[in-house]
Order: C-alpha cells, then sequence, then structure tokens
C-alpha cells in the first residue's frame, strides 16, 4: 500500500531529484556489498588470505565491504591496500553472486598482482600464492568456482592483450 502511494506522488507531483531517490530509497530493499578481488600473478597463482576470525575456513580471497558513496573499484584497491599491502591493479568484473540468507551482493574482480611486500595485521595471519590445483583445503568451498572461472578469464584476457 505505501509504495503504491509513493508511486502515484511520483507520477503527480512536481518531485525534485533528491526527493525522487527518498522515494526510491523507501521502496526498494537494501543490500551490503562486497567486493572479491581474485588475484593472479604472471604463473597463474591466485592469491589467498588467511584471515583470523574465520574459524573453520580461515583461507580465502580478499576482499570486503563497499562505503557509503564509494565505487566498487576504489572499495577494492582500498581493501587489497589494507589487507595485503601489495601492489595489485583491480582489472574488471567477471562474476556477480547474489542469494545469501541476507540481502548481499558480491562483486568479484579479475586482479593483476604486481609486487611488493606482504604485510599481516590483526585481520590477516598470512598470505600465499598457489595453483588451482594446490588450494588449501580449509579455503571457502564457494570460491573455488569463482577462482576457477577467474583463471579461465585471466587465460582469456591475457591471450588477447586486455589483463589488468
Amino acid at each position: 500500500m505505501v509504495k503504491r502511494l509513493l508511486y502515484w506522488l511520483w507520477k503527480v507531483l512536481p518531485l525534485s531529484a533528491r526527493t525522487q531517490y527518498a522515494i526510491l530509497a523507501l521502496a526498494n530493499p537494501r543490500f551490503l556489498v562486497g567486493v572479491v578481488g581474485v588475484v593472479f600473478d604472471d604463473a597463474e597463482r591466485v592469491l589467498l588470505l588467511k584471515h583470523t576470525y574465520r574459524g573453520r575456513y580461515p583461507w580465502g580471497l580478499p576482499g570486503g565491504w563497499v562505503g557509503r558513496n564509494e565505487r566498487l573499484e576504489a572499495a577494492l584497491a582500498r581493501e587489497l591496500a589494507e589487507e595485503t599491502g601489495l601492489d595489485i591493479a583491480v582489472g574488471e568484473v567477471f562474476h556477480v553472486r547474489s542469494g545469501y540468507r541476507r540481502p548481499q551482493l558480491d562483486v568479484s574482480f579479475l586482479c593483476r598482482y604486481r609486487g611488493g611486500t606482504f604485510r599481516p595485521d590483526a585481520e590477516i595471519a598470512a598470505m600465499r600464492f598457489c595453483a588451482l590445483d594446490d588450494l588449501p583445503p580449509d579455503l571457502q568451498p564457494n570460491q573455488r568456482p569463482i577462482i576457477a572461472k577467474g583463471l579461465e578469464r585471466w587465460r582469456g584476457a591475457w591471450a588477447v592483450g586486455r589483463g589488468p
């Protein structure tokens, strides 16, 4: 009923862009937006981080949450810098996932490792580069297919000279 009223107001009143945005915000669900970096080195190994706060599956891809008014690429660059201290180029989006129990959307980017020295912190205990056939057994299970898809896209991107 409220939604119907808001749309009627939209149609009959001369509303400012700000008011229109407020109506859209009220009428639509909120989502958490996460960014994930699938970072490959020149040997086609993927960067994995050992997270200090994850119990059963401590190993996983780098990433984090997007802040208010933050661009996705900027959020991932910030998270990569905070979590690793490495020099990493953020490339193209290659995978988007939703369907979690909570309203959440994860956007995965293809990234390239360029160098640097890893710095552990309170959130990340260790890092390592792994070949697809050498992923740790305690890696987040839902990340294995994302890594495989990323490697396939990585090989295709480099084959035509479009790599990050």
